[in-house]
């Protein structure tokens, strides 16, 4: 997938400090038992596959056992419909959707579920 951005990125983990998962390649476990983690990407300029995804707005909710790297995430995608008409939709959605090699995919393992919310 070809893509540039530019932009503003927000996470919020229940960890009691700076997160371990992610500053250590998901492979040291967080604070809590599962981790339920919100993850928000807004996009000031860019373009994904050619096409301008400038103004998006996209979160993720995860779940994840507390070892990420062990898979079996269930991923919630929030995508703001207000910026994104369809040619965005149809070049930005599969990087948070649940389809063959995407992101979410394969952080959530074989057994992981994602599912999107408009």
């Amino acid at each position: 997938m070809a893509w540039s951005l530019e932009g503003t990125y927000f996470e919020n983990c229940p960890c009691d400090m700076v997160c371990p998962c992610t500053t250590l390649g998901l492979t040291k476990p967080a604070d809590a038992e599962r981790c339920r983690v919100v993850l928000v990407f807004h996009i000031d300029s860019g373009e994904v596959h050619g096409v301008d995804v400038s103004g998006l707005t996209v979160a993720v909710l995860a779940d994840t056992p507390q070892v990420m790297a062990d898979g079996n995430w269930r991923v919630g995608v929030f995508m703001d419909d207000r910026t994104l008409p369809t040619s965005k939709r149809t070049s930005w959605g599969p990087s948070f959707r649940d389809s063959s090699g995407d992101l979410w995919r394969r952080s959530a393992g074989s057994s992981g579920r994602t599912s999107e919310w408009k």
